[in-house]
């Protein structure tokens, strides 16, 4: 938009009317160059573009104009134009009068037309080379290149006919160096345009923010730089393309850059969170599973920190069920935090018990048939029969009150009783030599149901004993007994056949 301004008051020719002290009161005036502003100025006073901007405040100098707002410029710039103006004050003619019939002369000869000259052409040069000097004065501009072929040329101009552009985009002429490349245009042999090219050049930081306008600001040594990023912009995270605006903040960041827009960045970020269950550890590792089912295990850093409820505790002390936030720096774990709430199981039922070297767990099945994963450790109180005792003493297969903080069992209570539970369902399948018989429940799931001598097992309709021979498979049987790794050892089969 900003280009579009200096072209047209060039070609109205009113340079002359502008202010070079202009401000203007838009909204984002720090992003006009400020060899823009007197042009953008003297179109406002004009009538040409509005000082309201979009409505908002904003001019959006580097947005592309489209065709009605185009339209409206040219519009409002008609009456400006010379040319316009010339041809629009013509008088219309008028038909003369049409004359009597006379009768037509002998014509003279016709005389061979005069030939017009054809306009003159102007003559462009191009010349490329390295700046030497550019001396300049408020008004004026000299420029000394050595040329491709090793000449030393000089122009001067005035600065008001000389655009300067930095790649494809109108700059200023605080952006011209001494040993920049630069191309030269002359025009019937007066300066007309100065192109540099886009140098890249490389910012390396931490990332300060990342911003609505597709922005990145940048903190380089105490320097804040904010340089832009669009869709072609290829970012690294850690090796892997990703996009700019997912980037984590305070990672690190080396930027390659053309003009205000990176073409070109590698990210690292050195530290992460990640929150989940812990499901095991040992004495320099931990292994969490997220929500999303993911499995994450990390190495511990040798000076980490662990929370259990804002109290600083050791390794020992961390629970299977726990629900961790663990914080890492270069894949190392740093600290890990634990939120570790009261929580009590009553009339729940030992599934399994795991005893290795850096901890002891169980798994219990909950009334309401969940299961969960719970740790004992050297401070977990176990009574069995009301007399204080340890891990050794329980059985699966125990009903247990369990009274843990998280993961961590703080207390076990038992009667030493295994907990029966029933089951019914169809005979999908028995063994008469390991004595076993597979029953499918309404749900589809099927349980394994072992019987021995002691076992039970009678008729439905008489109460008769029966043998397990007389049961076939897809009789329904209802099975009490008691529950241990998922099967039921059986000590009552009613069946209904």
């Amino acid at each position: 938009r900003y280009e579009v301004a200096v072209f047209l008051v060039r070609g109205l020719g009113i340079e002359n009317e502008m202010n070079n002290k202009a401000k203007l009161s838009y909204k984002d005036n720090k992003e006009i160059i400020s060899q823009a502003v007197p042009f953008i100025d003297l179109l406002q006073r004009k009538g040409i573009v509005s000082k309201l901007g979009d409505g908002n405040g904003y001019f959006h100098p580097t947005k592309t104009i489209n065709r009605a707002e185009t339209a409206v410029m040219i519009s409002n710039a008609y009456k400006y134009s010379e040319k316009a103006k010339a041809q629009s004050s013509s008088p219309t003619p008028t038909p003369a009068p049409t004359p009597a019939p006379t009768p037509a002369p002998t014509p003279a000869p016709t005389p061979a037309p005069t030939p017009t000259p054809a306009p003159a052409t102007p003559t462009v040069e191009i010349v490329s080379g390295r700046i030497n000097l550019i001396p300049m004065t408020d008004t004026d501009i000299t420029l000394s290149i050595t040329t491709d072929r090793n000449e030393i040329k000089s122009y001067t101009a005035k600065k008001n006919e000389v655009v300067v552009k930095l790649g494809d985009s109108i700059s200023s002429f605080t952006t011209l160096k001494i040993g920049q490349q630069a191309t030269l245009t002359i025009t019937n042999g007066k300066l007309t345009q100065i192109v540099t090219p886009l140098e890249t050049q490389r910012i390396s930081g931490t990332i300060e923010k990342i911003n609505s306008d597709s922005s990145i600001t940048i903190k380089s040594n105490n320097e804040i730089k904010t340089l832009k990023y669009d869709k072609n912009t290829q970012a690294y995270l850690n090796d892997t393309l990703s996009t700019v605006d997912t980037l984590p903040i305070g990672s690190d960041i080396d930027a390659y850059y053309q003009g205000d827009l990176i073409i070109k960045a590698n990210i690292i970020n050195t530290k992460s969170q990640y929150t989940g269950q812990v499901i095991e550890y040992t004495s320099n590792s931990l292994t969490i599973k997220d929500s999303n089912s993911n499995i994450i295990k990390k190495d511990f850093d040798k000076d980490i920190k662990i929370y259990r409820n804002d109290k600083r505790i050791d390794v020992t002390s961390l629970a299977i069920g726990d629900m961790a936030n663990v914080y890492t720096t270069k894949d190392k774990i740093t600290s890990i935090t634990i939120d570790a709430k009261n929580v009590k199981y009553l009339g729940a039922t030992i599934k399994t018990i795991q005893m290795n070297s850096d901890y002891n767990s169980i798994i219990i099945t909950a009334r309401d048939g969940k299961e969960h994963s719970l740790t004992i450790n050297n401070s977990t109180i176990i009574n069995v029969r009301d007399k204080k005792t340890n891990i050794y003493s329980l059985k699966i297969g125990y009903e247990v009150d369990v009274y843990a903080q998280g993961g961590l069992v703080e207390e076990i209570i038992s009667n030493a009783e295994f907990k029966q539970t029933t089951i019914s369902g169809n005979v999908s399948d028995i063994d008469l030599v390991d004595k076993f018989i597979e029953v499918r429940q309404n749900d589809g799931k099927i349980v394994r149901v072992y019987y021995d001598n002691t076992t039970k097992i009678e008729k439905l309709s008489d109460s008769k004993t029966i043998d397990a021979r007389d049961i076939y498979k897809d009789d329904t049987i209802t099975c009490i007994g008691i529950v241990s790794g998922g099967n039921i050892t059986a000590t009552r089969i009613i069946a209904n056949i």
